[in-house]
């Protein structure tokens, strides 16, 4: 039996308001893309009842994003799956934890976001903490 301890990412992000949402930035920097490597900062929003993240159509435009995979999506803005493209991105939080060569699919978001952070991200983290100071 290993005495190792599982090791995760901690990630903390403060609000100076009571938060509705979960809504951060986060730079995003192309991977599967032709080079040189184009990187942008988005809003993000989290959403633990996602299975995996997104980036929308203007974002991976802007990285000069190409497909590396097809996977079917269902979400709140689609009503039966569809197949979108998938891509290759890392992602740089606020507190510099940058998540190298992660899969995203390509597809609207809405709500003023570029990017949907799903559980594929989150679940790497083994203290995930939003604050906010408004008491």
């Amino acid at each position: 039996m290993s005495n190792r301890k599982t090791k995760y990412l901690v990630f903390r992000e403060d609000f100076d308001h009571r938060a509705r949402e979960l809504k951060t930035k986060v730079i995003l920097v192309g991977v599967s893309a032709t080079p040189p490597n184009r990187v942008v900062e988005v809003n993000a929003i989290w959403d633990t009842g996602a299975t995996h993240s997104v980036i929308t159509p203007w974002a991976s435009d802007f990285l000069k994003l190409f497909p590396v995979d097809m996977v079917p999506i269902i979400g709140v803005n689609h009503e039966r799956p569809e197949t979108r493209p998938v891509s290759i991105i890392h992602v740089e939080l606020s507190n510099s934890v940058l998540l190298q060569t992660r899969r995203v699919s390509v597809t609207e978001i809405g709500d003023g976001a570029d990017m949907l952070i799903g559980m594929d991200i989150i679940e790497l983290f083994g203290n995930f903490s939003f604050r906010t100071n408004s008491f």
